[in-house]
C-alpha cells in the first residue's frame, strides 16, 4: 500500500502529494492518534463491537510507540512527515508502509455476552487476513472509519511492550470515510437538565436531547438563555431526574463539541454520597437502560 514514499533527495514531481492523499494521512494521524481508544467488529459482524488502543505505529519497517516520535508539517510544498528513530530523522514526502499496532493479548471476549464470545470462536479478531472495520472515537472533532486488514501478530522482544503480543493493522484507504460517532448508539431524548453555571448556586434551564455512551447533547429551553464560553479546563456541571428511578443524578463534565445552538457534553465524573467519582460504563449503562424505558418505542 503506497501512502507516502521516501524522499531523501527532493525533486520537483515528488515534491507535492496528490491532495487527496496529504489530507488522509493527516486525519489518519489526528483520528487514529497513539493513546487512544477505538472500536471495531469483523467484517459482516457489526453487531459484535469491541474496543482496544492504539499503542504505536509501524512506518517504513520502524516501530514507532511515542506521539512525539511523528511529526507532520505542511508547507506550500505539501505535506511531509518525520519520523524520530534511535538512528536519526527521517523525512518523507510519500510512505510505502504505515500500519496500526494494537495489543493482541487483551481480554476483548470479556467485554461480549456469551452468543457473542461463540460468534468470535477462540481465535479471537486479530486472524492474519481477516477485515475489520475501525471507528475512531476523538470528542470534539471529526471521526473516521475505514476496513483494515489484520498483517500480521508479532511477540515484542524488547522495549516498552517487551513481552506482549501485537496485532499489526493495514488500513485500507479507499474506504476511510468521515462519521458521527454518536449515531451508532445513541437514545433520543427530552429530559429537563440543569446546567450549573456559578459554583452549582445558579442554573440554565435545558434539556438533554439524545445520549450516547457517556456524550449528551443539550440545548437551553430558554431562547433569550446564552451558553457561557467553555474552555478546555472548565467541568460544567448538570443535574438531573433519572427516567423510572426518580433519583436525582449529578454528573460533572466537558464541553466537548458544538451543534449550531446545542451543545455535547462528555461526561466525566458523577456525584455519589457527597462526592465526585469517575462515570464508569456501569453509569453509562444503567442511565441508558432507564432512558431507554421512557423515551424509545418498542
Amino acid at each position: 500500500m503506497a501512502i507516502f514514499s521516501k524522499n531523501k533527495t527532493p525533486k520537483p514531481a515528488l515534491a507535492a502529494p496528490a491532495t487527496y492523499k496529504s489530507e488522509t494521512i493527516k486525519s489518519l494521524v489526528d483520528c487514529f492518534r497513539i493513546g487512544s481508544r477505538i472500536r471495531f467488529h469483523r467484517e459482516y459482524e457489526d453487531a459484535i463491537v469491541m474496543e482496544s488502543i492504539i499503542i504505536g505505529y509501524c512506518i517504513e519497517g520502524q516501530l514507532i510507540f511515542q506521539p512525539k516520535q511523528v511529526v507532520i508539517k505542511r508547507d506550500d510544498a505539501g505535506v511531509s512527515i518525520s519520523v524520530k528513530t534511535k538512528n536519526g530523522i527521517e523525512t518523507y514526502s510519500r510512505l510505502s508502509e504505515f500500519f496500526l499496532l494494537l495489543p493482541a493479548d487483551v481480554d476483548l471476549e470479556s467485554q461480549l455476552d456469551t452468543d457473542s464470545r461463540a460468534t468470535l470462536g477462540k481465535r479471537g479478531p486479530f486472524v492474519k487476513g481477516n477485515f475489520l472495520k475501525l471507528m475512531s472515537f476523538q470528542p470534539g472533532q471529526d471521526n473516521l472509519c475505514c476496513e483494515a486488514i489484520v498483517n500480521r501478530n508479532m511477540k515484542m522482544n524488547s522495549g516498552l511492550y517487551a513481552g506482549r503480543a501485537v496485532t499489526q493493522l493495514e488500513l485500507c484507504l479507499g474506504t476511510v470515510e468521515v462519521f458521527e460517532p454518536r449515531c451508532e448508539a445513541r437514545v433520543n431524548t427530552a429530559l429537563p437538565v440543569n446546567l450549573h453555571v456559578n459554583d452549582e448556586r445558579e442554573f440554565l434551564e435545558a434539556e438533554m436531547l439524545d445520549f450516547s455512551e457517556t456524550a449528551i447533547r443539550i440545548g437551553l429551553r430558554n431562547s433569550k438563555d446564552e451558553w457561557p464560553n467553555y474552555g478546555k479546563k472548565d467541568r460544567p456541571v448538570i443535574s438531573f431526574t433519572v427516567p423510572i428511578t426518580n433519583a436525582l443524578m449529578t454528573v460533572e463534565c466537558q464541553c466537548s463539541g458544538e451543534r449550531g445552538l446545542e451543545r455535547i457534553f462528555e461526561i466525566e465524573r458523577i456525584k455519589r454520597q457527597g462526592q465526585l467519582v469517575a462515570f464508569t460504563d456501569l453509569d453509562a449503562l444503567e442511565l441508558k437502560i432507564n432512558l431507554l424505558s421512557e423515551f424509545e418505542d418498542e
